[in-house]
């Protein structure tokens, strides 16, 4: 059988607060509240350089709590 994971390509954008984010949610809780609805998201930096450990470590850190 065949998974599918659902996201987008980002997580943190003004437009979105009020209609998915409730309106107080600090920037910095954004990717956690993400994280419990979506088990995916598209990084692009890549592209442009590859991450440092310590920038992924923030970020995992930042996920589902």
């Amino acid at each position: 059988m065949s998974e599918l994971h659902v996201g987008t390509s980002g997580w943190q954008y003004r437009h979105w607060r009020g209609r998915f984010y409730p309106k107080d949610l600090p920037t910095s809780k954004c990717l956690g509240y993400y994280a419990r609805l979506f088990d995916t998201v598209e990084l692009n930096n890549s592209f442009y350089r590859q991450p440092e450990q310590e920038d992924l470590r923030e970020v995992a850190a930042r996920g589902p709590q």
